[in-house]
């Protein structure tokens, strides 16, 4: 019993790390950019500047962009403290600007979005922003 117990914890344990990779945060999405899903779709970040950045609310197959029926709210935490940043709809994505004092160099982007109506929970992007590794 105790030989299949060791077997069953290393098989979840492989099963689960690569699980956490299983919704592309290892390679870039279909705009460029960096992706999470924090619910039933997909968020993706997309630097364009120091300051700017989109944010495409995707489907489960990283398609669809829509802004229509959907909401983004983004805050930037550094340092104990967080500033909310304004965020746009434009056609396919929510364009979003940091503060004048602030850069997408540290600290951590908070993503809270609903897509068609549907919630999520917040998606959190550590800066600067990068592909999480492991994945293979």
């Amino acid at each position: 019993m105790r030989i299949f117990s060791s077997s069953a914890l290393m098989f979840l344990t492989a099963l689960g790390s690569s699980k956490a990779f299983a919704h592309g945060e290892d390679k870039l999405g279909p705009n460029g950019g960096f992706i999470r899903m924090p619910g039933a779709f997909h968020t993706e970040v997309v630097p364009t500047a120091d300051r700017e950045f989109s944010v495409f609310l995707l489907d489960l197959s990283n398609g669809n962009p829509v802004t229509d029926g959907s909401t983004v709210s983004v805050s930037l935490r550094k340092g104990g403290a967080s500033v909310d940043v304004t965020c746009t709809p434009a056609a396919a994505s929510f364009k979003c600007v940091l503060p004048a004092d602030a850069s997408l160099k540290s600290g951590q982007l908070l993503v809270r979005a609903s897509r068609l109506g549907l919630p999520s929970s917040p998606a959190l992007y550590p800066l600067p922003l990068k592909l999480e590794q492991g994945a293979h």
